[in-house]
């Protein structure tokens, strides 16, 4: 399964729609509603100022995502985490995720 079906399984994929100059997205109310529910509270646990440091709290707090929808950005930003979680044989590295941000800021 793709990144981005993964995330349209889970509700964080946008769905777009456009005609002539306008552009509008919103988020997909398609998808396995638990599985669905359960990202949003996670996310939500995630992002609270109360939550330990993670990659899904950098993320909200780093600035405006997606045209200022930063916990619609943070939703998605989980499901790709998980999504590559899925796929690794090796499950989820914090290791590798320290090693990455180190290349990225160099």
């Amino acid at each position: 399964m793709e990144t981005e079906q993964f995330k349209a399984a889970l509700g964080a994929f946008p769905q777009v729609k456009s005609s002539g100059i306008t552009h509008e997205s919103h988020a997909h109310k398609k998808g396995y509603r638990p599985a669905m529910n359960a990202l949003f509270i996670w996310t939500l646990n995630l992002v609270k100022p109360t939550a330990p440091d993670n990659p899904i709290r950098r993320y909200f707090n780093g600035g405006e995502k997606n045209g200022g929808k930063k916990f619609t950005a943070a939703r998605a930003k989980l499901a790709r985490i998980l999504a590559a979680v899925a796929r690794s044989e090796n499950g989820y590295d914090p290791s590798q995720m320290k090693q990455r941000r180190a290349l990225a800021s160099a």
